[in-house]
């Protein structure tokens, strides 16, 4: 296979910080493979992507060292455009800096117009990468209509469109809900055995990706800390040493002691139906925990709403309490940022009533709700505003009135909590996606709302930050804040004791229960959820009920001491 990419003792230091982003990142890639830069939020994935694009150190300065090739070609002195022009393609990891045009077909347009490409290529291209990312029913649509889950779509199509050679891809499925999210993957499988195409992603869904990825790299604190196959690398301590966690199938291999190194779906079916017999099997089954709660905090009565002629959301109700953790989940354009939107007063309801804390947000202004209600976007630069990290946290305290010791000692306290503590004197432009996001939820933290919504809060995090964050969350909950998280981490939210979920599918409420009764239920599937990997794997024997490894684990040895 002929080589693609080539980087040579690449450093690289950001203007304005004193740690280097990359050091001495040696590596080369091959045509038709699959990379996986992993690493902790903050590790240098992004800023790999970066070198390989050309922004770093074209538009992105600082301190620059090293060379890159294509194809064995120097480019090192190429700017980002120029690379692209030669079939270097990017998906950013927020695709709202990407989408450039008001309709989603010139969004898709933007770069083969730039390029001087004929109308007609234009059309056909952007209808086949379209249609590659199933949004050709949104072609004319405007961008800002879309959900930020289609905006990824549209983001990775407008990509695609230039036919590349090398696709760079920045957490390319953090915004899709979990069945579009491996449905591309698949097709982007295809695509790249078809077109010789070099994939090189960074991505935290580790058993997603597992059995699509030919070469793993992690990165650790902007060195390459190993780099080989995915079954070399995932057996090895290096995963855990740098705090990106193991696939479920690897864990299981290790808790069972199994002699194979399994690292596929398949490939723990086939191990496991060797380990067990499976007439032992049957329905798993713990007790559920029964809470009980006073008054309701949030009451949502038989709400719809619509932007223009149809409805979004339809017939939603269900009551909320103090000291609740709920997790709202359902595929892209369901309705759940609409949905949250509501619940902060930001949009009214055209039918029905949301009540929080006894004001009637139907007729109340949403200004009656600010400290009492925190709301965590996205996209977290649209909360950011200050030049420093300390500063952001430290910005509700100051509009209070507070000043002095007592201001700093809050700051780092919180700080500490959200893992900050030592980039509180940076700028948080200059952060990782991750980075941004925890300085976000601490200035919200900070204010102590009642009410904590957050919008898919663990995007771009790796899985040690997002494990302390929902246990942070969990935490809050129980000091008697309601905490509603919007999200797709099904695995997440397997480990997560949240209280209930709700699944909403075509505006509608479609599932709702505790965690078990939901994430194990095939129906999930109808909403483009996925069972978490566990459960798929055991429901494939014939096992139903388990959602986490530790039960599983716990299952499988019992089954062994009864039959041993």
């Amino acid at each position: 296979m002929a080589e693609t990419i080539r980087i040579e003792n690449v450093s690289f230091r950001y203007h304005g910080r004193t740690d280097k982003a990359l050091k001495d990142i040696t590596l080369s890639t091959s045509e038709r493979e699959i990379l996986l830069i992993a690493g902790r939020s903050g590790s240098g994935k992004s800023s790999l992507l970066r070198v390989i694009n050309g922004l770093i150190p074209h538009f992105y300065s600082g301190e620059y060292h090293g060379r890159v090739y294509f194809y064995g070609e120097e480019i090192t002195d190429s700017s980002a455009r120029e690379r692209f022009g030669l079939g270097i393609s990017t998906v950013l990891q927020f695709p709202e800096d990407q989408i450039l045009a008001r309709t989603v077909w010139r969004a898709v347009a933007f770069g083969l117009a730039n390029f001087g490409f004929p109308r007609e290529e234009i059309l056909r291209r952007v209808k086949w990468a379209l249609k590659l990312v199933r949004m050709e029913k949104y072609f004319d649509l405007e961008t800002a209509k879309l959900s930020t889950g289609q905006k990824q779509k549209v983001a990775l199509a407008s990509a695609l469109a230039i036919r590349p050679r090398v696709l760079l891809l920045d957490e390319p499925t953090s915004q899709l809900d979990p069945m579009s999210a491996r449905s591309f993957l698949m097709t982007l499988k295809e695509i790249q055995d078809e077109l010789d195409l070099t994939v090189i992603m960074s991505e935290h869904r580790i058993d997603e990706v597992i059995s699509f990825i030919d070469h793993v790299i992690i990165l650790n604190n902007g060195k390459i800390a190993t780099n080989g196959s995915p079954r070399e690398v995932f057996y090895s301590d290096i995963p855990r040493i740098a705090g990106i966690g193991y696939p479920k199938t690897v864990l299981l291999a290790k808790e069972l002691s199994l002699e194979k190194k399994i690292i596929t779906h398949n490939e723990a079916i086939y191990a496991l139906k060797n380990y067990i017999n499976l007439r032992d099997l049957r329905q798993y089954y713990e007790e559920k925990e029964f809470r009980k709660f006073g008054n309701p905090l949030l009451i949502v009565q038989d709400v719809w709403f619509k932007y223009n002629r149809n409805w979004v959301l339809k017939n939603i109700s269900f009551q909320a309490y103090s000291g609740q953790f709920i997790a709202i989940m359902g595929p892209n354009g369901a309705g759940k940022t609409t949905l949250a939107k509501l619940l902060i007063g930001k949009l009214r309801p055209q039918k029905g009533k949301i009540i929080v804390n006894g004001i009637d947000l139907s007729a109340q202004n949403f200004k009656k709700l600010v400290g009492y209600v925190a709301y965590a976007p996205q996209n977290p630069e649209d909360l950011i505003f200050n030049s420093t990290v300390y500063d952001e946290i430290a910005f509700p305290l100051w509009i209070q009135g507070l000043k002095g010791e007592d201001i700093n000692k809050t700051v780092y306290q919180v700080a500490r909590k959200f893992g900050i503590e030592d980039i509180l004197f940076k700028s948080p432009f200059s952060l990782s996606g991750g980075e941004k996001l925890r300085t976000v939820l601490a200035s919200l933290y900070i204010m102590k709302p009642r009410i904590f919504i957050l919008d898919e809060p663990t995007r771009g995090l790796d899985w040690e930050l997002k494990i302390a964050l929902t246990r942070e969350l969990y935490r809050m909950s129980r000091e008697g804040k309601l905490v509603i998280m919007i999200t797709h981490d099904v695995e997440l939210m397997a480990e997560t004791p949240v209280d209930r979920i709700l699944v909403l599918k075509d505006g509608e409420i479609f599932l709702s229960g505790d965690k078990r009764e939901v994430l194990s239920s095939p129906k999930i599937e109808e909403a483009n959820l996925l069972r978490p990997k566990v459960s798929e794997i055991f429901s494939s024997i014939g096992l139903e009920g388990l959602i986490t490894l530790e039960e599983a684990v716990r299952f499988l040895k019992g089954i062994e001491n009864v039959h041993g």
